[in-house]
């Protein structure tokens, strides 16, 4: 018997945090049984990796454990978007009115946290675009009001990100200001924090303790209507489908199939799926494992089929977009697969925080993509059915949003305690004798 993987490589283009407020995001209702249904694949493809039957099971039960845990992770929660997980934290965004002369933290510090917690502050990324410099009109603002503790907020997507993963031996001479300013801003005692994503941290020559990292998630604004992947797909049609998925899955069928209506005959081929154009993001992959190769024409995939193969696949193979974070990740790992992807060479990219505890693993355990091989997929299957649990809570906003504020606070709590030392001793030092 063979089984199915999933090749999707694609980084899509999000927007930018830009005035407009992003369409509410409706909350998931528990599944109901109009839930959408995948349809009969129109062509087998081609299958590889011939497992045994016991193998295949193997992997069978593990999807249907991974299903049950997405399901179990998102219902009543909302998935990771990062426009609306600024807009749950952040008090003040950095527009060049934050510099007029009635403008006042310390009024918007009162105004928002009320004083018992950080100013949360937007920055927005490099290269700028809806905000040009602005780390350097925050850190004007900021040098202002030294009194105001701060918390920075910087969420990427494509290119953008912080200014600070950008290394500055190969940065364009239009970013250097912004990034320079992005340096001074985070030396400032005031801000105890910056939270960025899409982060290229191990090409940066700047290394704080101040920095928390989180995930790109799945894009900016809502699900937009868009051709490609998920974007054309409501969050409520996504979590519907991944809960149907998980009750009606059945690993025990004597073909495998997922029994969806108009698919319980479906042959269980688990056939390696790509669009076309972007293959070549595998960096080689393609001649790993005999019989991968692109399926659509052009690169056009269908929205619906997207998801539906992403729901029949035990693996995905995940090259990172533009930067070493990508929506695809949290798309394949939302569908209940395996993430297969790139490790960087030092070792400490925050992708490894933010991805720990899901199902990932890197290729550099085989020396990149061309060291691919049936054997070593099966192996990952086997180490994941081994965990006890899966951390796919980290694919909502609730997770992040909780995480953001913890962190914050307990910045916070140093921060002040180490100011009413510094502030007990100068008082001690200034005593008369």
């Amino acid at each position: 018997m063979r089984l199915r993987w999933l090749l999707v490589l694609r980084c899509a283009f999000a927007l930018p945090l830009g005035d407009e407020q992003p369409a509410a995001l409706v909350q998931a209702p528990a599944p109901q049984e109009a839930a959408p249904l995948c349809p009969v694949p129109t062509s087998a493809g081609q299958a590889i990796c011939d497992w045994s039957t016991d193998d295949r099971q193997l992997a069978l039960n593990l999807k249907h454990r991974l299903l049950t845990s997405v399901a179990a992770a998102t219902h009543g929660k909302r998935l990771l978007l990062s426009n609306t997980l600024a807009h749950e934290l952040v008090h003040v965004e950095v527009t060049p009115e934050i510099l007029d002369a009635g403008y006042s933290l310390e009024r918007a510090w009162t105004d928002g946290p009320g004083r018992s917690a950080p100013l949360l502050i937007y920055v927005h990324g490099t290269p700028a675009t809806t905000y040009p410099n602005s780390s350097c009109v925050a850190l004007e603002a900021l040098s202002r009001e030294p009194d105001v503790p701060v918390v920075l907020v910087t969420l990427g997507w494509d290119s953008h990100a912080d200014p600070l993963s950008v290394g500055l031996s190969d940065m364009d001479e239009e970013y250097y200001l912004q990034v320079a300013c992005a340096r001074d801003l985070l030396a400032l005692p005031q801000v105890i924090m910056w939270v960025v994503s899409h982060s290229q941290d191990e090409r940066s020559n700047v290394r704080s303790d101040k920095y928390r990292f989180v995930p790109i998630g799945f894009g900016a604004d809502a699900f937009l209507s868009r051709t490609n992947h998920f974007k054309s797909l409501s969050e409520e049609t996504i979590i519907g489908m991944v809960a149907e998925a998980s009750r009606r899955f059945s690993p025990g069928t004597s073909d495998g199939a997922v029994p969806w209506d108009g698919m319980g005959a479906a042959p269980p081929q688990r056939l390696v799926y790509a669009p076309f154009s972007t293959l070549e993001r595998a960096n080689g992959s393609a001649g790993a494992i005999p019989g991968l190769q692109a399926a659509g024409e052009h690169g056009e995939v269908n929205t619906t089929e997207y998801m539906c193969e992403a729901l029949r696949t035990v693996i995905g193979l995940s090259p990172p977009g533009t930067r070493p974070d990508c929506f695809r990740h949290y798309e394949l790992l939302t569908a209940g697969d395996i993430v297969v992807t790139t490790e960087h060479p030092n070792g400490t990219h925050s992708l490894h925080t933010i991805l720990a505890g899901l199902p990932v693993v890197y290729v550099s355990e085989v020396g990149g993509w061309g060291g691919l091989s049936c054997s070593w997929l099966l192996a990952q299957v086997r180490r994941f059915q081994s965990w006890e649990r899966f951390a796919h809570e980290k694919l909502t906003v609730e997770y992040w949003r909780d995480y953001v504020k913890n962190e914050s606070m307990a910045a916070f709590t140093r921060h002040q305690q180490a100011k009413l030392a510094s502030d007990l001793e100068r008082s001690m030092n200034n005593r008369p004798v």
